[in-house]
């Protein structure tokens, strides 16, 4: 499958938007350069400097991003946020992702999934023992990791 790369223009836009949610707990991370870094490369084709960009509000994002490439930015957002391996809540409640103009999709459910997803990731590098909580109660699971029961 061929993905078709934006204009110049646009790809500026989508890059602005990926930093404003990487810049939004205060501080950008290597993985998140590193992230923005090969979507350039290996997505967008372009080369511009990460850290001199500014912010982007989500008037100008939908504005300046054709329907076509709406979600790819939005979805772009979401993984930028997730990168450093936790989602920051200023991550998640940043403008250009949650208050999004897109027409194509609504990030609010991806975003509480991922929030869910990454309350309940556990890096199995590491010391976790999985017996210890497969002992425990799943209410009590759900409890300490955040995780509402299916309705």
């Amino acid at each position: 499958m061929k993905i078709p790369k934006p204009p110049p223009d646009v790809a500026r836009l989508g890059l602005r938007a990926l930093k404003t949610v990487a810049a939004a707990d205060g501080e950008i991370h290597d993985l998140e350069r590193h992230f923005a870094a090969g979507v350039q490369r290996h997505i967008l084709g372009t080369d511009e400097d990460f850290d001199a960009l500014g912010p982007i509000e989500p008037g100008e994002l939908a504005a300046g991003v054709p329907a076509p490439f709406r979600e790819r930015v939005v979805h772009g957002c979401i993984l930028v946020a997730l990168i450093d391996g936790e989602a920051s809540p200023a991550e998640l409640a940043i403008t250009p992702v949650t208050k999004a103009e897109t027409d194509v999709i609504n990030p609010e459910p991806w975003l509480k999934a991922f929030v869910r997803g990454t309350r309940t990731n556990r890096d199995l590098a590491s010391s976790w023992q999985p017996w210890d909580d497969f002992a425990r109660p799943v209410t009590e699971l759900r409890r300490e990791y955040g995780i509402e029961p299916r309705m």
